[in-house]
Order: structure tokens, then sequence, then C-alpha cells
């Protein structure tokens, strides 16, 4: 993948791999968000490169692939053999021409070229998704600090910002500016950022930094995610510029862990945990109640969370995938009051018949005709939902029992992988109590003392909010009288006399 690879730098790097390995068919995935999509596989293509990923016209973006007509007509201007039927291409383009305005409402709040991403680094896929989240979060005028900032990380730590990779620069920066913001805001921002610039264009010398500006530097990356750390440990590989100064370690893992981070870094990652696939096999059939198929325990491998999810959802609603778009994404009114869909060689119809009004608890009856059927559905308006809601609790930050999210994200793991928690467990300091899913991160939430679960606010896969209670835990000073040590876990006795 070369995602924001110039033209020459592109065509120099297939011509090096071809050099070495003459046999290699060569394959370019590339986005577009820098402008320079089509160029750069041009010039792939006059290197040797042989496959290259494209979309059809109608669907393209600047943070997805090139267009595919102006690439096959580049192709034969410079003189290149191209085996594909154009007009099927143009049929194509012209049927996504027919729907692509619905998703209009769903896509990126910017839409053209962004030179920019040659610095901060995040192409592709992740660029839109990242502004959505910041539109959802409520800090997308945050966004150009934070781009600035993935600018200067990326010369910090220095490694190829793919998967995972521009979802740690991302996650890592949209912390530290949002809380940078949340401490004195513009002002605290813009003072980091200069502060940051300063100090890479000295060539990132700490000698020429005094003390307050050293603490300062150290305080960068105090809130790091469970992926940055596995990054600068080598749990993705060797990085291959080099690992980054000492610093960044004592910054990331704290005064008492950096120089064993840095001597497990210098050890090597150890090697991928084997994963038992019957017993996981086991435990998506217990969740499905039936034995899983072979593609669904795939997808349950790579993604759980997101699996069991969507198993639920088409064991409640059956393969939606046959509606029309519309239908799909905005349901059916009195202007569109029908669709009409073939599944599995049978055609159906849904009518809408008619609307009831609202009841006191909420709900409204909608009458459907499906397949000629008349069949009531009610649903649940935002007063019902409203009613049935639970608010928001936050923890309070004068009480370090009250352990609270540091971020907005989703809730996929309690405990940690040596073993799951509930209300009574004692935990050490450090022990990882829950782990929050951002942009496809792992961003662990530690005990900030030994202690005791008191209780527990959440459950697996709910969504929290930044600052919202997760735990509350009593420290063991308080819970154990003096002189007795307190059992490992809760439920077995100490049975040893003082």
């Amino acid at each position: 993948m070369a995602g924001v690879g110039s033209p020459e730098r592109t065509a120099s790097l297939v011509d090096a791999i071809l050099q070495e390995f003459p046999e290699l068919i060569i394959h370019l995935h590339r986005h577009s968000t820098d402008g320079l999509g089509l160029p750069a596989m041009i010039a792939a293509a006059k290197a040797g490169a042989k496959i290259f990923d494209v979309t059809d016209d109608a669907f393209v973006r600047f943070y997805g692939q090139a267009p595919v007509r102006p690439f096959v007509a580049l192709l034969k201007e410079n003189g290149f053999d191209v085996n594909i039927k154009e007009k099927s291409l143009d049929d194509a383009s012209n049927l996504v021409h027919e729907f692509i305005h619905h998703y209009e409402p769903f896509e990126s709040q910017y839409r053209g070229p962004s030179y920019d991403v040659v610095y901060h680094r995040m192409p592709g896929g992740a660029f839109p998704s990242s502004f959505e989240q910041a539109e959802k979060g409520g800090f997308l005028h945050l966004m150009p600090w934070i781009l600035k900032g993935m600018s200067f990380g990326n010369r910090i730590i220095r490694y190829f910002d793919v998967t995972p990779g521009s979802q740690i620069t991302w996650t890592t920066w949209a912390g530290i500016i949002q809380r940078r913001f949340q401490e004195g805001g513009e002002e605290k921002v813009v003072q980091l950022l200069d502060f940051l610039e300063a100090f890479i264009a000295n060539g990132q010398d700490l000698n020429a930094l005094d003390e307050e500006a050293r603490k300062e530097l150290v305080r960068l990356y105090e809130t790091a995610s469970d992926d940055l750390r596995k990054l600068l440990l080598g749990e993705y590989g060797p990085l291959p510029f080099g690992w980054p100064e000492n610093w960044v370690y004592r910054s990331a893992f704290g005064a008492e862990k950096w120089q064993e981070a840095i001597q497990q870094r210098d050890e090597g990652a150890p090697p991928p945990i084997e994963v038992d696939i019957e017993s996981e096999r086991k435990n998506l059939a217990k969740e499905l109640n039936r034995p899983p198929t072979n593609n669904e325990l795939v997808l349950y491998l790579q993604h759980p969370t997101g699996a069991l999810k969507f198993f639920q959802f088409r064991k409640k609603y059956g393969n939606t995938s046959v509606l029309p778009t519309y239908a799909w994404l905005y349901g059916l009114d009195h202007k569109h009051d029908r669709v009409q869909f073939d599944s599995n060689g049978k055609p159906h119809e849904i009518r809408l018949v008619s609307i009831g009004k609202e009841t006191e608890d909420g709900l409204v009856w909608v009458v459907l005709s499906v397949d000629n059927v008349l069949i009531e559905f009610p649903v649940e308006t935002p007063k019902a939902q409203a009613d049935g809601s639970v608010s928001v609790q936050f923890a309070d930050p004068s009480k370090p029992e009250e352990v609270g999210s540091p971020m907005s994200g989703n809730i996929w793991r309690m405990g940690s992988p040596k073993r799951s928690i509930q209300e009574g467990d004692i935990v050490e300091k450090d022990e990882e109590l829950t782990n929050i899913e951002v942009m496809k991160t792992e961003n662990a939430v530690r005990a900030p003392f030994a202690g005791q679960i008191e209780r527990i606010h959440i459950k697996l896969d709910d969504a929290v909010v930044e600052g919202q209670i997760l735990f509350e835990i009593t420290p063991l000073s308080k819970k154990a009288a003096k002189g007795n040590v307190p059992p490992l876990f809760s439920h077995i006795e100490n049975s040893e006399e003082e």
C-alpha cells in the first residue's frame, strides 16, 4: 500500500522491488487524498506494477481510490494494453449515479483533496470517519489542530501510518488536543503546538530544553492507549525508521516502567498467541444457539463484538440487503409507500397502509401490507425511548475511588486477557479493568490503586462517553484491617491465621 506516496517515490519503490524480485507481480493500492492518485499510479505502471485498485467513477471521493475510466484512458495514452470492457464500466457508473445521492447525508464533511495528508498521514477511510467521530463527539472545531499535532507526532514516532497505525495516531492526538483544550482552551492548544514545532525545528534536542519544557514534553503521551504502547514495544513489528527517543517511553509508560518497556522491546515481541479455533467455534455456537457456518466463524474471529451484533440483527430483521437503498435509509412514507424486491428468486412487496397517532406511552402503530398480509408494528417515538432511558452518571474527579471513562467509545472487554472481573474482586494497581474500543484501537482502563471493586456501572458492548463512571473501587488500606493480607480473589477466603 502506498497511501500518499508521490509519483516519483512510488515508481522508485516499485522499481526497487522488481530489481530484487523480478518475478513478482506488483499490486498497488493507493488513495487519492492528496490529489496525486492518478499520476502516482501511472508512474507505478511505467515502473512495472501490473495490478491497480480503482473504483467506479461515480463512487470516487478524495479519500478513496482513483476513478477507473480516466486511469484506463491514461494507460492507453501511455502505450499500455488494457483488456477491459469499457461499456461495462460506463453501465456500472450510470447505475451508481441512480442511488448515490441517497448517501449524501452520510458523507464526509470535507470532500475535496487534502494535500496536508502528506504531513498528518491519515489517508483513506480513516480520514472521513475521523471527521464523523469528531462531529459526533463535539470536537470538530479542533480538527485542524489535531491534524497539525499528528504531523508533529509522525516526526517523533516514525513509522508507516497505515492500519492500525492511522487509527493509533488519530486517537492519540485527538485525545491530546482535547485534553489540552479542556485544560485551557485555544491558548493551551496553540501553546503546545508552538512548543512542539520549535522542538522539532531544533532537531528534537532535549539539551536545549529547560526543566519546565522537559516536564511538558514528558506529559505528551501520558495517556497512551494500549495500541500505542504495543507499537512502542514492537508488538506490531520493529519500526522501519528506528525506535523513538527514550523520553517517549518515559512519557508513555511512566517513571516506574519505561526502562522495563525498553528492555522488553529490545528482547523482541513474543510470538502471537495461538487461537483455539474449535473453542471459539463453541463460544459462537453458544451465542447463536446453533452451529455457526465457517463464514460466520471467520467474521467472529476478526470482529467478535461487531459480528455478534450483526448476527443478532440479521436474526431479528432478516436479510435487509434486499431492500432498495431509499427504503433502507429513510423508510416508507406516503410519497414512497411501497417497495418491491426479490428474495431467493421470489418477488415480494411491502406497502405502507397507515400510520397511527402517538399513544400516551410514546408508541405509534404502523400497519404494513407484507405480500398482501396486514401486519401491525409498534414503533417507539423519542418520548418512549426517553422514558426508558437511564441518564449518564459521571465520575466525580475529586473522588479517586470513582473510575471514569478517559474517552468516548464502546466497551469491548471486561477485565483483561488474563481474567474477567466482577463486583467484590480484589484488583492490583494498574490492573486492567476494562477496555474501550475507539476507531479500531484498544484503550485499557486501569485500576488507579490496589482495591476491591464495590460496583460496576457498565457491561460488555455498552457505549460510554468521556467522564462516565465505570467502576467504584475501595482502596485496600480502607478495606482491610491493619496487618491483614487481603485475599487474591474475593470468593476465596484467607484461611491463614495471623
